[in-house]
């Protein structure tokens, strides 16, 4: 089956490796280099009339080995084996294409094994960097790094002075020092014990140990001195991976089997951080460059060794130095809590009971009960605002006529039909008849208040007064009934703005408490943000692009795309949108002032989003 169709073969062995017939297998998110090396993995190969001879079976063997979405090295370094160990032997001229293509791919390869450890091993040096930076800006933070760090310091001090021949002579005497490094951030005048205390290099004339007053400004220049350190290690690896770049760009102009190709592979090794060149006569077969690709893994072993141990000791403290204080302090802490709540349990108790009842009768009669009624009063209308009913003014406007029917019966001897007429007036408010008795009772007014109507006319008067007051009020019951509904969502929205607010800090802290909140959290939302700051002033620089600059830039870069693939959404328009403009920014055919108008267009699309405005005043 491979006869008939070996790069059949080759895509099915590439589609098995890149996508097991697993579901719990996390998701591959294709980095900066993967991207950049895409085309030429994925570059057409050669027709081969015979792929049954032994030799070009073991070729697409070799392919078959390198088809996976990024080979480990052990992997890499059995295929380069592999190669190197063909025997030379004239082919045809289709399986030497062949031949050359596994080359290629073998370069590609070890050239994308480079960078991603060089780039890896840069982010982890910028992160610890940034951690010291971190806890030199924060003041608590420093207090708090030199709280954690005092039994680590001590017992350093300890095994140092126990070592020495005249233990507190050498450490006192003004000839026992370390150079410091360039652009050491240590006082002029430091003593050997407090370096040895705080992790500084000491001062070639030390003084007395007055600098232990001051213990925070000490831990703040330890901070300074670490994060010097791993910004010159990341500075380093960021070199070489913009010189790689260029490498690399140089490299597939050229076509593979000719001199310049070979003398490219050739100078491989010699590109990485703290490597020697390699000199020797240019060979041209495809078994030297082979050998040349293995020299270059080991050479990246090693450099990756020495990188390990120069940042070492500049390391952040171990999570078990950062967090024996809570391992010691939390459980006392704990049981004196405990205890106290349990001496007090009955009064916590009752704390608690009144806390429920509180909360049970804010919910009952702030926000249930009122949201019962305006549902009842959007259903039916009705409501319960009411300031005078109609049964009370209908009685008293009834007890007004017959008072004043029977008074002027009585008094003017009214028949039936002046009886309704009266009616209709005092129904309308007309009280002429009465007011006309009570002028001619008020001119006697002794003699009608004793046998006369005067004080009958009197209360009906009064009558009259009640009368208009229950119509005033049911006008202002009309009035208030229209905006029923009104207030009640007036009388509602207190309540509901507290549990608004309420739930909002609720929300807020199980998001933080979840770890990376939303979009990674504040910290990651940061670290993009400065990430496409240095972006924007990196842009800046003049041309040709320094290799520092350049390995910075994709340093920057990738930073960005790992942040949209790790914490954006997927399947969103904000991840594919962010991610399309830092292929914007990755594209080596834009020009610079385009590339800025991209980082202007991603703070204006996301900055919003990702609360950038706000980063700035953070410490």
């Amino acid at each position: 089956m491979m006869a008939l169709d070996y790069r059949g073969f080759l895509a099915r062995t590439s589609s098995l490796s890149a996508y097991p017939f697993t579901s719990r297998r996390p998701q591959h998110h294709p980095t900066f280099v993967a991207l950049q090396v895409a085309s030429l993995l994925n570059a057409p190969l050669p027709d081969v009339p015979d792929p049954q001879t032994p030799r070009s079976r073991q070729l697409i063997s070799i392919l078959a080995s390198l088809q996976s979405i990024h080979p480990s090295v052990p992997a890499l370094e059995q295929a380069l084996r592999d190669f190197q160990a063909l025997k030379e032997h004239a082919g045809s001229s289709e399986e030497t294409e062949l031949e050359w293509a596994v080359v290629r791919r073998l370069v590609v390869r070890t050239y994308e094994e480079c960078m991603e450890r060089l780039m890896r091993e840069a982010a982890q040096d910028e992160i610890a960097a940034e951690w010291w930076g971190r806890v030199e800006r924060v003041g608590g933070g420093t207090g708090w790094y030199l709280f954690e760090t005092i039994p680590q310091r001590i017992c350093n001090l300890a095994i140092t002075v126990i070592h020495q021949p005249n233990p507190m002579f050498s450490l006192l005497h003004p000839t026992r020092h370390l150079p410091p490094p360039p652009h050491s951030p240590s006082p002029t005048h430091l003593s050997p014990l407090i370096a040895h205390l705080f992790r500084l290099p000491p001062s070639p004339a030390p003084t007395t140990l007055i600098a232990l007053l001051d213990p925070l400004r000490l831990a703040r220049l330890e901070c300074r001195y670490h994060k010097t350190h791993l910004f010159k290690a990341r500075d380093e690896r960021a070199e070489a991976v913009g010189g790689m770049l260029r490498w690399f760009y140089r490299l597939t102009d050229l076509k593979s089997g000719t001199e310049a190709f070979a003398n490219e592979v050739m100078r491989l090794p010699a590109m990485l951080p703290g490597q020697l060149d390699v000199s020797g006569s240019i060979d041209t077969t495809p078994s030297s460059a082979a050998s040349y690709l293995l020299t270059t893994l080991d050479a990246l072993q090693r450099s990756s060794q020495a990188h390990g141990a120069l940042v070492s000791p500049h390391a952040p403290p171990s999570r078990w130095t950062r967090i024996w204080p809570r391992l010691v302090f939390a459980p006392i802490i704990a049981y004196f809590a405990a205890r106290s709540l349990y001496a007090s349990r009955e009064q916590v108790w009752g704390w608690i009971k009144d806390a429920k009842e509180t909360v049970q009768g804010f919910l009952t009669s702030w926000v249930i009960e009122p949201v019962k009624d305006i549902i009842k009063t959007i259903r039916t209308g009705e409501g319960d605002v009411k300031v005078v009913s109609k049964e009370g003014l209908k009685s008293d406007l009834d007890s007004l006529e017959r008072m004043a029917v029977a008074l002027a019966t009585d008094k003017l001897k009214y028949t039936a039909e002046q009886q309704a007429e009266l009616t209709s007036s005092i129904r309308a408010g007309d009280l002429t008849t009465v007011l006309r008795i009570y002028e001619d009772d008020i001119k006697s007014p002794l003699r009608s208040a004793i046998g006369g109507t005067l004080v009958r006319t009197l209360l009906i008067q009064v009558q009259k007064t009640k009368v208009d007051v229950d119509v005033a009020l049911s006008g202002i019951d009309k009035l208030l009934k229209s905006q029923e509904l009104t207030f009640a969502f007036v009388g509602v929205a207190p309540s509901i703005t507290i549990l608004y607010f309420a739930g909002s800090w609720v929300s807020r802290f199980w998001s933080s408490g979840r770890g990376r909140g939303r979009y990674g959290g504040q910290h990651k939302r940061e670290e993009a943000w400065l990430a496409l700051r240095r972006v924007e002033h990196l842009l800046l620089a003049p041309e040709p692009l320094k290799p520092l600059t350049q390995g910075l830039l994709v340093l920057s870069l990738s930073s960005l795309r790992t942040y949209a693939q790790t914490y954006l959404p997927a399947r969103t328009r904000l991840r594919e949108g962010f991610l399309e403009d830092v292929g914007d920014l990755e594209d080596v055919s834009l020009e610079r002032g385009d590339k800025r108008v991209v980082v202007q267009r991603m703070r204006a699309d996301w900055g919003t989003v990702l609360g950038w405005s706000t980063v700035a005043g953070k410490v």
